[in-house]
């Protein structure tokens, strides 16, 4: 993929993908839509990849979430096997509509900096091993 640097969109869910995600899509500095969700992706640490400049929707971690673009509107994680609780840099990303990170392993608590997701409208996240009490922040988002 090095010589597609101009590529706006890559989507290939519902694959069988393993291993980690490859470090090279950094390169790929026009992309605006990346959908990598429903495969066998493996991640334990969330700065695993050093990948997004500019993305406005997402479909895997792509790199620490304090590293990612304000400008994310919509980040799917889901069905793939991803593990580690929610960072509270989560709450960095204030222009998000959309934080879907459901079929995964992702244990802990809920931060409390997601009240900060004043955007927010879609939080996803059913089967995984979320534990700790319900913040009232939650209550409290728009949508």
């Amino acid at each position: 993929m090095a010589n597609t640097s101009g590529l706006l969109l890559l989507s290939m869910p519902q694959n069988n993908f393993t291993g980690p995600i490859p470090t090279n899509l950094g390169n790929l500095h026009d992309l605006e839509f990346l959908r990598l969700n429903g495969n066998q992706f493996r991640s334990s640490k969330l700065n695993d990849l050093n990948i997004i400049g500019s993305l406005t929707n997402c479909s895997v971690l792509p790199g620490s979430i304090a590293n990612m673009s304000s400008k994310l509107e919509t980040l799917w994680l889901g069905s793939n096997k991803i593990s580690r609780s929610i960072p509270q840099e989560i709450g960095n990303l204030n222009n998000l509509y959309v934080l879907a990170i459901d079929h995964n392993m992702i244990s802990g608590s809920i931060p409390e900096s997601i009240e900060k997701l004043s955007k927010l409208q879609k939080l996803q996240i059913v089967i995984n091993n979320i534990s700790g009490k319900f913040h009232h922040p939650l209550a409290t988002l728009p949508g």
